[in-house]
């Protein structure tokens, strides 16, 4: 069990999610969400060839190279990573720990281990501390404010996630505050979800209690979920109905009594 003020993050079995919800002094009880990596790890060849590209080299000629700064990486795995140091591509790092199931920082996907490549591509003179995660809530911010008490300077974070208000609300968007107003700058991978994702107006055009999600483009929405807020008109508590056709082919209904969001995921 982890505590985040006012959240608890615990590992309860199936059969006392019913009476655990019962109780007067919970508001509110979800399964965590589960963030994940960008894009795919790329190799070293593209970390070298994308500092050439953006012109980092001319800085390095220069003298600035990072040298004195502190990043961390909060990564979903930086398999294979012990092997780099021996190959000369990046320093060995000044600190790293694991927040993830295996308990190794070291373990799988290489995901992590791409993006301090890129990072030590760009300047290579700076130290490098690695928080590993399996994508869960509660890893997400252990491995955040360990890494603050490393007192990095700069976090990045190559990974993302389609839940959540995404209105600096959530509990992440107000983690990165918590890390911002210590002074740490946070570095977040975005439009990786450019051809993934839709919006758009969701209206009863016809009063017909169906909500219709009307496309805002000449093409056909391609989301991997879609998000409805609606409140029926002079209802307390709203019902939903809603039929969407949220990806090409795929077709998903469902129904909702007593919640204020919707969220349908093909």
């Amino acid at each position: 069990m982890h505590t985040n003020q006012p959240y608890v993050f615990a590992l309860v079995p199936l059969g006392v999610v019913e009476a655990l919800g019962a109780v007067p002094s919970l508001h509110y009880m979800s399964a965590q969400t589960v963030s994940e990596p960008a894009v795919a790890a790329a190799s070293g060849r593209v970390a070298v060839d994308g500092a050439a590209k953006v012109g980092a080299e001319r800085l390095h000629r220069d003298g600035v190279t990072g040298a004195g700064v502190n990043v961390g990486i909060l990564d979903f795995g930086f398999g294979r990573h012990l092997d780099l140091p021996k190959q000369g591509r990046v320093p060995a790092p000044a600190a790293a720990k694991a927040f993830n199931n295996s308990g190794r920082w070291d373990d799988g996907i290489p995901h992590g281990t791409a993006s301090a490549e890129v990072v030590h591509a760009m300047a290579p003179g700076a130290e490098l501390h690695l928080a590993a995660i399996d994508g869960r809530e509660d890893q997400f911010i252990q491995a955040a404010r360990w890494l603050a008490s490393q007192r990095v300077q700069i976090v990045s974070y190559s990974g993302n996630s389609r839940f959540g208000p995404s209105d600096g609300r959530g509990i992440l968007a107000k983690l990165v505050d918590e890390l911002s107003a210590k002074g740490i700058l946070w570095v977040n991978s975005a439009g990786n979800y450019a051809n993934q994702h839709w919006s758009g107006m969701v209206e009863d055009r016809d009063d017909n209690g169906w909500l219709e999600m009307v496309s805002s483009g000449p093409t056909e929405p391609t989301s991997h979920g879609g998000v409805c807020h609606y409140r029926a008109p002079g209802r307390p508590v709203p019902d939903f109905d809603l039929l969407g056709r949220l990806g090409r082919g795929s077709e998903s209904a469902g129904r909702d009594i007593g919640h204020q969001r919707v969220f349908v995921r093909l």
